[in-house]
């Protein structure tokens, strides 16, 4: 007899497994309405509380909710026969419910970690590809604007990497996408079809090298271009023999790859005056446009706006800074104090006659980029020029 039973509880869980939680919640939702209506049969015809169909729907989500205020309960034998039924039906149909919502809401917090899920977001960034100056870019972007969009990420990271970024940047709201950018599908996911910018991160580690960054950007453009042609897109650039290839999938400002590169890209949204100026300076940089020149001698101890001025009417040149060379390293002087003491005396003893073995001076080039107008420029300085 137990085993038979048991069996018959194992057909009916195998059952409700097999329907799925919308067709339970469906059926449970179906048969505890038909039991209000029963019982709103029974109970009227009888001439008890329920007087109108209104009532016996307060009275089904009074009960379903477990709250019972009691004010409304059927008086007939099966009317309450009915309504433990239903109270029954109720428990499972509450539990399935919360557990269905529950289970959901997990699942996309789990798919959206994965980058599984489908951004619907609208004028948000995208950045496609990743490598050792991505998190730079973002701390960048976050810092030189308040009002930055939201911003998706696109790439193969580790999911450990990946939880990370997203946990240090939870406040912003930091969104990822799991895939190849050069593939369409994943672009869509990425809501490629209502951002309004890309940029494209050299894809790769510098130990590892950049094989094929170039080209992964390339396609990358060409793919999110066909599905959004309006799109901005700003990329960076490894081989500078592949600019003209990026420059005509429409790609600008690109931005060669190395130091000050995530600022560089950064500014292609917050400021893209900057990032368009950066990329036409790179561009003359084989023809030699920036150079450094000797300052003229009646300008020795002249002001930084004087000479500014100078190399502008005479090479319609822009110095923009100086350099110059003057005494560096660590001597005996600097560690000794002003008053010679006692233990200073010691010291200056021990090292007399071998103190260039442990201490040395040497020439060491200083630069000052833009000084002020009024900055005082010394003798020999090199003066920092684009022409």
């Amino acid at each position: 007899m137990k085993a038979g039973k048991g069996r018959w509880y194992l057909r009916v869980f195998d059952f409700l497994a097999g329907m799925g939680s919308a067709r339970i919640l469906l059926a449970l939702g179906t048969a505890i309405v038909a039991l209000t209506m029963a019982i709103y049969i029974i109970e009227k015809a009888n001439g008890k509380d329920f007087h109108n169909f209104g009532q016996a729907i307060y009275w089904m989500v009074v009960t379903l909710t477990t709250t019972g205020y009691g004010d409304i309960t059927p008086k007939t034998a099966p009317g309450r026969a009915l309504t433990v039924v239903m109270i029954i039906l109720s428990m499972i149909f509450v539990s399935s419910l919360t557990a269905t919502i529950a289970s959901r809401l997990v699942e996309g917090r789990l798919m959206e970690g994965k980058g599984m899920t489908e951004i619907k977001s609208k004028g948000h960034i995208i950045i496609c590809g990743w490598n050792q100056g991505g998190k730079s870019l973002l701390e960048t972007l976050y810092r030189e604007s308040s009002h930055i969009p939201e911003i998706v990420l696109v790439n193969e990271l580790a999911e450990e990497e990946i939880n990370e970024l997203l946990y240090a940047h939870r406040e912003q709201e930091l969104k990822f996408v799991r895939g190849d950018g050069t593939q369409e599908s994943v672009l869509e996911r990425a809501g490629v079809k209502t951002a309004h910018q890309m940029i494209i991160l050299a894809n790769g580690r510098i130990e590892e090298g950049f094989a094929r960054a170039d080209e992964k950007a390339l396609l990358t453009a060409l793919s999110a271009r066909s599905v959004n042609p309006s799109l901005r897109i700003a990329s960076e650039l490894v081989n500078p023999d592949n600019l003209r290839h990026l420059e005509r999938a429409g790609i600008d400002p690109i931005v060669p790859y190395g130091a000050g590169h995530d600022f560089l890209l950064a500014n292609s949204v917050v400021a893209p005056g900057i990032a368009l100026a950066s990329q036409e300076l790179f561009k003359s940089l084989p023809r030699a446009r920036m150079r450094q020149a000797k300052l003229p001698g009646h300008l020795e101890g002249a002001e930084f706006g004087k000479v500014r001025e100078h190399f502008r009417q005479s090479e319609s040149a822009l110095a923009f800074g100086l350099a110059w060379e003057q005494e560096g390293g660590f001597g005996l002087e600097d560690v000794l104090s002003e008053d010679l003491t006692a233990i200073d005396q010691f010291i200056k003893k021990q090292f007399a006659g071998i103190e260039q073995d442990f201490f040395g001076k040497e020439k060491i080039f200083e630069v000052k980029i833009n000084p002020p107008d009024n900055f005082p420029v010394k003798k020999g300085s090199l003066v920092l020029l684009i022409v």
